[in-house]
């Protein structure tokens, strides 16, 4: 086995170490902004109904949107964990506005006259804000799969397997956050923390890009890029109905 070879294959163990807990935080953020949401609007209901419409829109944008871009590197790992940095850090920014900082959330609202219009504006800028990280979180699936699937043969199953592990990150982090996380820490404390999974995910994944020192063309071989990209939208939303599922 060549050198290259042999740190690829002691790479994947710890890539998906990094999906699971990529996973876990990024439905402990879900869970977090439903909280808050549900705070700022005085309704449930509405803001489930926002939330979910975001994440499985901003998961499938963000799936179609950096999948060409993971086509197209030489170094899936670096990309994938820049979108954890993003993840993170513009999900920590999300829950402080709607948090400590949420007069500066409402100030531009309070130009508008009260009424629907106000409301409706509300709705749309909080849309939006939530749009940020989901669509992150988007890309890491393309940008993952850039790295293992190498043979068409197996995209299927190395596919599902990512999914699959991400998937169960997600389950726990809904278990952690509902149960224990804030209750214990309080909202803010566990959407911190969360959001400082993922930088730490991010952190490891720029080292195992380091280690790895993988390069490859422009294409996979034997995987025709839109090929992987339709999977991993496939993947993404089915992931995004699980999510709908979950919240139900």
């Amino acid at each position: 086995m060549s050198e290259r070879a042999h740190a690829r294959r002691g790479t994947l163990p710890l890539l998906c170490a990094l999906l699971v807990l990529s996973g876990a935080a990024g439905l402990v953020l879900e869970t977090v902004l439903l909280r808050q949401l549900a705070l700022l609007f005085g309704n449930s209901a509405l803001a489930t109904a926002l939330v979910l419409a975001a994440f499985m829109g901003g998961l499938a944008a963000g799936s179609a949107l950096f999948g060409p871009r993971s086509d197209r590197t030489a170094r899936p790992l670096r990309l994938y964990g820049l979108l954890e940095w993003g993840v993170g850090l513009s999900g920590a920014a999300l829950v402080w506005l709607l948090g400590s900082g949420r007069q500066i959330f409402l100030a531009p609202l309070r130009l508008l006259e009260p009424g629907a219009g106000q409301h409706a504006a509300e709705l749309t800028l909080a849309f939006g804000l939530v749009l940020v990280p989901t669509v992150l979180m988007g890309g890491t699936l393309p940008a993952v799969s850039r790295f293992v699937i190498r043979d068409e043969s197996r995209l299927a199953g190395s596919l599902g397997l990512l999914y699959g592990l991400n998937t169960l990150g997600a389950s726990a982090g809904v278990f952690l956050a509902g149960f224990i996380l804030v209750e214990r820490f309080g909202v803010s404390r566990t959407a911190y923390a969360a959001a400082a999974v993922n930088v730490l995910a991010g952190c490891g994944a720029l080292l195992l890009d380091r280690r790895s020192a993988w390069a490859s063309t422009s294409k996979v071989r034997g995987i025709p890029p839109g090929r992987r990209r339709e999977a991993c939208l496939l993947y993404t939303s089915d992931a995004a109905d699980d999510d709908r599922i979950v919240e139900m």
